[in-house]
């Protein structure tokens, strides 16, 4: 089983369904050893909102080569919400 890792994010981000801040974002993109990346490190993560408890998928929106991956912000990534 992968192990999820630990995502920081240097934005505020609300939730598409109702608007809350979201927080405690996640990872399965990373290698897996629970440690916290910066959100430019991986093409996925995502949160589960504490008010809604839907979950918000980020996915990077076009390839990105490695160099160019600190000049990315928030806006670069789809952002998707799942509700279970």
């Amino acid at each position: 089983m992968h192990e999820i890792d630990y995502i920081s994010l240097d934005a505020d981000v609300e939730c598409p369904v109702c608007g809350e801040k979201l927080a405690n974002f996640e990872t399965k993109s990373g290698p897996g050893a629970q440690v916290t990346l910066d959100f430019r490190e991986v093409d996925s993560f995502y949160s589960r909102c504490t008010k809604c408890k839907s979950i918000i998928e980020f996915s990077l929106k076009d390839p990105v080569e490695a160099d160019a991956r600190e000049k990315l912000n928030v806006d670069n990534y789809h952002k998707k919400s799942v509700i279970y």
